[in-house]
């Protein structure tokens, strides 16, 4: 009986069919075969790990044949999710937390693990005090959250130490720690407090770049800066992975100086990686 990808793969492989279907139908469904048409983005939980992985690795060793031209980033992204559906097929996996007792700022409290057979990390998420959540694993990595070089023990292990506690967690838990963490947003209503605090902290007008979508967008992608700003009427929602912590402060900091609500954490449905890709590839200098 065929085992369904986990969550995480399968929202990622939905989003990649949908984004070549809807430029490239014909050659995609050449490529994959009768299996990789529309009906796949509805039904993709019922793909077989097997067929998925062998038809991806077709589509990837033979773009040139099927004509299909991946853009920047999306040949990344196509052998991450392959990397993910192995690791689902080929991996029995567990899910744990660990909740660590202690005053340092600089050091998460809560540790989420996703563990494959061999006691090595998949993905975890560290939270801290602050809310803050770094996270790691299948190519994703943001702050300070690293795989462990080494297996990591069993919760019944871990909590010998009085500073730890911690329990199992299903799937179900983990992804939806996991999908806060990796889309996560900043929402404000105050728009141009938000447009100014992100350029700002882009590095000035320079380095942004503007997309109508019909929304205004805003995105950045350098070396230590990375994330967008969208306008959607009466809310703006700003997302990062690099400068996470540093856009959050800022933000913070000028609306509690202009008497504004603070921002509020939500959670974020369109893929953030493609929003700032499309914005940095089709979108237009600030200044």
């Amino acid at each position: 009986m065929p085992i369904s990808p986990s969550e995480s793969t399968t929202s990622r492989l939905r989003a990649f069919c949908q984004l070549l279907i809807g430029r490239a139908s014909d050659e995609v469904e050449r490529a994959y075969g009768t299996s990789f048409d529309a009906r796949i983005v509805d039904t993709i939980d019922l793909v077989d790990h097997n067929e998925a992985v062998v038809g991806l690795e077709n589509l990837l060793a033979n773009l040139g044949e099927f004509e299909i031209n991946l853009l920047a980033g999306e040949r990344d992204e196509l052998e991450q999710i392959i990397v993910g559906l192995r690791v689902d097929r080929d991996c029995p996996l567990r899910y744990q937390v660990i909740f660590w007792d202690h005053d340092l700022s600089d050091e998460p409290t809560l540790m989420y693990g996703e563990i494959g057979v061999d006691g090595f990390e998949v993905r975890k998420v560290e939270e801290y005090q602050t809310g803050r959540q770094d996270f790691a694993g299948l190519g994703l990595q943001r702050g300070t959250a690293q795989l462990s070089k080494a297996p990591v023990p069993p919760v019944p292990e871990i909590v010998v130490d009085p500073q730890f506690s911690g329990h199992s967690l299903t799937r179900a838990e983990f992804e939806a720690v996991w999908t806060q963490a990796t889309t996560g947003g900043l929402q404000v209503g105050d728009l141009d407090s938000a447009i100014e605090v992100f350029i700002d902290w882009a590095g000035g007008p320079t380095a942004v770049r503007l997309l109508y979508t019909p929304a205004v967008l805003l995105a950045v992608d350098t070396k230590d800066r990375r994330g967008f700003l969208l306008d959607e009427v009466y809310l703006a929602t700003l997302w990062a992975d690099r400068g996470r912590s540093e856009l959050q402060a800022a933000l913070a900091e000028s609306l509690a100086a202009a008497g504004k609500d603070p921002p509020v954490s939500s959670g974020f449905e369109p893929n953030p990686h493609d929003l700032i890709h499309g914005a940095m590839r089709h979108g237009q200098p600030i200044v």
